[in-house]
C-alpha cells in the first residue's frame, strides 16, 4: 500500500463540505436567475441532488452516538464553514491585489472561524445531551 502524507483527514473532508455549501449557494443563485419555470425546476433538482451528498458526508463525519448531538451545532458549524470559505477568498484576493491590510484582516478572521469551527465540532463530539438546535437547520445536516 502506498503511503499518503496528505489530504487524507477529516479536515480535508470538512473542506470539502465547506465547497459543498458554496456549491449549494452558487446553485441557489441560478435557480434565482432561472428565465423559465423549466429551468428552475431542473437547477432546483440539481440544489437537491448537491445538498444530500453535502448531508450524507457530514453525517459520515460523526460517530452514530453523536448524531444526535450535530442539530444543536450544526447551524453553527455551517455558518463557520461558509465564513471560512469567504474569508479564503477574501486572503486570496488581497493577496493578488497587494492589500496588506485587508490580507491580515483576512488571515486574522480566518484562524479565529476555523478554531471556533473546531470547537463547536467538538462539542458535538463530546456532547452528552441535546437541548434542541435550531428548528430551520434541523434537516440540514
Amino acid at each position: 500500500m502506498t503511503e499518503v502524507t496528505s489530504r487524507i483527514s477529516d479536515e480535508e473532508l470538512w473542506f470539502a463540505v465547506k465547497h459543498f455549501l458554496h456549491t449549494e449557494g452558487h446553485i441557489a443563485e441560478l435557480v434565482g436567475r432561472a428565465k423559465t419555470d423549466a429551468r428552475r425546476n431542473k437547477l432546483a433538482k440539481e440544489l437537491d441532488r448537491v445538498r444530500a451528498q453535502r448531508q450524507k458526508l457530514v453525517r459520515s463525519l460523526f460517530p452514530d452516538n453523536a448524531k444526535s448531538s450535530l442539530d444543536q451545532y450544526w447551524c453553527t458549524i455551517k455558518h463557520l464553514l461558509t465564513a471560512e470559505g469567504h474569508l479564503e477568498e477574501i486572503i486570496a484576493n488581497a493577496a493578488r491585489a497587494g492589500n496588506r491590510a485587508m490580507l491580515k484582516k483576512a488571515s486574522d478572521g480566518l484562524e479565529f472561524v476555523t478554531g471556533r469551527r473546531r470547537h463547536f465540532i467538538s462539542l458535538v463530539l463530546g456532547a452528552k445531551d441535546n437541548p434542541g438546535g435550531c428548528n430551520r437547520c434541523k434537516n440540514d445536516d
